[in-house]
């Protein structure tokens, strides 16, 4: 009989221990997605590109190394997960629970974290270039040598946060008379509030010398405002909006028109009487 190899031997025992770990990672993934509900689970390395994991409970889970580039983690609990080497790039945590959670190297470049509650969080070498932090709670939050790079700082709570090394004079503050500008657009001209990603990217252009006038007409320009208009064309004329049409009520939105004006001009038009006669 051969002598047995226990080099071999070692090798197979690390193999067949290393199989229920990975079987056990892929049903928590699935769990994940599945229930929005994986409390302390195995997610190292998961690839989670774009999920939909809003309002999901992950407290205590194991992120480390994890891909969610541009997923939904809207209202999500995180509370003492380890995050660390996570690439979070262009996903939106607006209101999750980050408390305690480390987030070492992790990348965080263009994320939404506005409304996120980091306290007693350890983000140290993260990067957040161009991340929305308004109004998220930073306190006794430890962000050494955090790149903060064009991060909106508007009404972030930073106290008893470590900032040594980081290059916070590098943010960019949202001031109250801003943001008012672009919220009242906002309301007039598409019918909301400005969410965050709008409110940084007009915050900057009027940073760079734009005027509200101009942020107003590119506002009223854009897809957004031509499928409101649009809607309109629908419900009072029951047709598409022709072209000439979109530029005309566009360029009036641009101009101060609200919408409510503009949908009352369009219920008043000559083709809707018109319309409405014929009914009767």
């Amino acid at each position: 009989m051969k002598p047995i190899s226990w080099a071999a031997a070692g090798l197979v025992l690390i193999a067949s221990l290393g199989t229920p770990a990975k079987a056990d990672s892929r049903a928590d993934v699935q769990r994940l997605i599945t229930t929005k509900q994986c409390q302390n689970c195995d997610l190292r390395s998961a690839d989670l590109t774009a999920a939909d994991l809003q309002g999901a409970n992950l407290q205590g889970s194991n992120l480390e190394d994890a891909i969610l580039k541009s997923s939904n983690l809207t209202g999500a609990n995180l509370e003492g997960a380890n995050l660390k080497h996570i690439n979070l790039r262009g996903a939106d945590l607006q209101g999750a629970n980050l408390q305690k959670v480390q987030l070492g190297s992790a990348n965080l470049i263009d994320t939404n974290l506005a409304g996120v509650n980091f306290e007693r969080a350890d983000l140290r070498g993260a990067d957040l270039e161009n991340a929305i932090l308004a109004s998220a709670n930073l306190a006794n939050a430890n962000f050494i040598g955090v790149n903060l790079e064009n991060a909106v700082l508007s009404q972030t709570n930073l106290k008893g946060a470590n900032l040594i090394g980081s290059n916070i004079e590098a943010a960019s503050y949202l001031s109250p008379e801003i943001e008012a500008q672009i919220q009242a657009i906002y309301q007039e001209v598409l019918g909301r509030p400005a969410d965050y990603r709008g409110l940084k990217t007009w915050a900057d252009r009027m940073g760079r010398g734009w005027s509200a006038r101009k942020v107003r007409l590119k506002v009223a320009s854009s897809r957004e405002a031509q499928v409101l208009i649009s809607q309109m064309y629908q419900s009072s004329l029951q047709r598409e909006a022709d072209p000439a049409g979109l530029r005309t009520w566009s360029r009036c939105l641009g101009r101060g028109w609200s919408l409510e004006k503009v949908q009352q001009e369009i219920e008043n038009s000559p083709e809707a009487r018109n319309r409405r006669s014929s009914w009767m």
